[in-house]
Order: C-alpha cells, then sequence, then structure tokens
C-alpha cells in the first residue's frame, strides 16, 4: 500500500505542477492599492486603479509612474533653462545699451570738458555730472505716459463740453 500511495502522491504532485507551469505568480498575488496613491494615479496618469491589484499590475504602474514623472521634470528643465536663456539674452541687450549710453556720456562731458578726467577727483566729477544729466534726461516710457495723459485731459475736457452742451439744450429746450 505503500508504494501506491507514494505513486499517486507522484502523480498528484507531477499533474499539480503541470497545471502551475503555465501559471505567472505575480498574476496571483494581489496587492492593496493605498487610496492616496489611487488619487495620484487619477490625477496624474489619467487612469483609475482599483483599491487591489495584481503584483504584475502595481509593478507596471509604479513603473509609468516613475516615466511620467521623469518626463514631466525634464520638461520642467527644459523651460526653466529656455526661461533663463531668453532673460540671459535681454540682460546681455540691456548691458550693451547701457555701455553704449555710458560711452556716449563719457565722451560729450570729455569733449565738453576735455582733460576733465586728468584732474584729481575728475572721474567723481564727470561721474556725478553725468548722473545729473540722466537726471534730466527722459526715462523709457515717458512719451507714452504723457500722450496717455494728453489723451485722458482731451477726453475728460470733451465728455464737460458735451455734458454742458446737453444741459444748455435741455434748458433751452424748457423755456
Amino acid at each position: 500500500m505503500k508504494p501506491l500511495a507514494i505513486s499517486l502522491l507522484l502523480a498528484t504532485l507531477l499533474f499539480g505542477m503541470s497545471l502551475a507551469g503555465g501559471c505567472a505568480l505575480d498574476e496571483l498575488i494581489t496587492v492593496d492599492v493605498p487610496p492616496n496613491t489611487r488619487e495620484h494615479f487619477r490625477e496624474n496618469l489619467d487612469t483609475t486603479v482599483p483599491p487591489e491589484i495584481t503584483l504584475r499590475d502595481a509593478r507596471i504602474l509604479r513603473a509609468e509612474g516613475d516615466r511620467r514623472l521623469k518626463q514631466r521634470l525634464e520638461q520642467q528643465a527644459a523651460d526653466h533653462q529656455a526661461s533663463n536663456d531668453a532673460l540671459d539674452a535681454e540682460i546681455a541687450d540691456g548691458g550693451f545699451i547701457e555701455g553704449l549710453i555710458g560711452s556716449a556720456v563719457n565722451a560729450g562731458i570729455e569733449t565738453t570738458l576735455p582733460g576733465l578726467g586728468a584732474v584729481p577727483g575728475g572721474a567723481i566729477l564727470t561721474t556725478l555730472l553725468a548722473g545729473l544729466g540722466m537726471w534730466f534726461a527722459p526715462r523709457p516710457g515717458d512719451g507714452k505716459r504723457q500722450a496717455e495723459q494728453a489723451k485722458a485731459a482731451e477726453d475728460k475736457g470733451y465728455d464737460l463740453g458735451r455734458a454742458e452742451t446737453l444741459d444748455a439744450l435741455s434748458k433751452a429746450g424748457n423755456t
């Protein structure tokens, strides 16, 4: 009886192993997905995840989440770099214009007061005169502000004249 039981046990074991040979364990094992993780996947991966998924699906979701996060960070870094490059170009243009204006001011002062730079304290005096000259120079946007103020004053005068005319006409019509 013993050999029959052993052979029956071996046959059952071989049959069970042949059935299990086609199975993947990561499809049989399930894992719980925390609620905040499910919400994160819904917001960032645009997918709804059930509260319990297979181990294989959990690994796939984790890898996809990491890939999309890396992709988003790389895009943000590229956008930041492009923004910085554009700002650096504007700063360089502004520095170039500053250098040209400073050179022109210094050349104008040297032309009108030759040798002032050679006088002790002349460099300081030159800088002060240049600063004083820039005090009276129009700032960028002054012309536009003045034009807007003139337009506002013109509109106000028109509205006032129109109101007075309408008032006078209504008084004339009532008498």
